[in-house]
């Protein structure tokens, strides 16, 4: 999956996971990529099923079925300025994946995975300044630096 820089964005942390879900979304909203039931949604997974969406300490994927609301297969990044609590969890980097199909989402899952295999592409990634930052990272171009 290539990565779009204008689905990157750097925030202020919101006071709760919710908004972060919310927040998150705006560029795929604003790109139509997802709907607004889409945010409903994951939000509403996360009520249901726990905080399964942190994957690892300071990552996040909010992400729904795309019959949620899925109008193009696509993922954004934001990048808080701190990490926020997910029902006993924290992230500061919410990676929120828009897969228009069940192969797309296992795509998607397995390049986050090339891009954060070890715990410091994880460091760099949720601690970048920029959107070059994010894209190197994303395209393994600084593992293990």
């Amino acid at each position: 999956m290539k990565l779009k820089e204008e689905l990157i964005c750097f925030k202020a942390a919101p006071s709760n996971w919710k908004e972060a879900i919310r927040v998150s979304s705006e560029l795929l909203l604003a790109n139509e990529y997802i709907t607004p039931a889409f945010v409903d949604k994951m939000i509403a997974n996360v009520d249901e099923f726990g905080p399964y969406i942190v994957i690892a300490p300071g990552i996040a994927i909010p992400h729904s079925r795309p019959e949620h609301g899925v109008l193009n297969g696509g993922a954004s990044i934001t990048i808080f300025d701190q990490e926020i609590d997910v029902q006993g969890f924290t992230a500061k980097a919410f990676i929120t994946l828009a897969c228009s199909h069940d192969t797309e989402h296992l795509e998607m899952l397995a390049q986050v995975a090339k891009s954060l295999a070890s715990d410091a592409d994880i460091e760099r990634f949720i601690n970048a300044t920029s959107k070059e930052q994010i894209l190197k990272i994303w395209r393994n171009d600084e593992h293990s630096n």
